[in-house]
């Protein structure tokens, strides 16, 4: 029934006001290595990115996150809020297929 009604689609363009601004949430995990692997328990890690297009294949990106954690070597094992940040350069492919057709599978014989 699903191959039966597979029909043409057109792929979602890119508008055309150039954007300069893009946000992201992301999650992870924070892994402790080092001497710290025994000190910092692991946690999950929740980050929020920003990118600044510079040009369409060029952006500035920044990233901040935040994990809580557990002190291993203290006694209770009291909380910890871990931060973490990173600022860079992207660099970015251009849209190979914006504006083709995304076809279906076909239909069996």
């Amino acid at each position: 029934m699903l191959l039966w009604g597979a029909r043409v689609a057109m792929a979602q363009a890119r508008a055309d006001s150039a954007r300069t601004w893009e946000v992201r949430a992301t999650s992870g995990g924070f892994i402790p290595t080092g001497v710290a692997r025994n000190t910092l328990k692991d946690a999950q890690l929740s980050a929020i990115q920003v990118s600044w297009l510079v040009r369409p294949l060029f952006a500035l990106t920044g990233t901040f996150g935040w994990a809580r954690s557990r002190d291993l070597r203290t006694t209770d094992h009291p909380k910890l809020d871990v931060f973490s940040y990173d600022v860079g350069a992207e660099a970015r492919g251009s849209e190979w297929f914006t504006g083709s057709p995304v076809r279906g599978a076909s239909r069996a014989a």
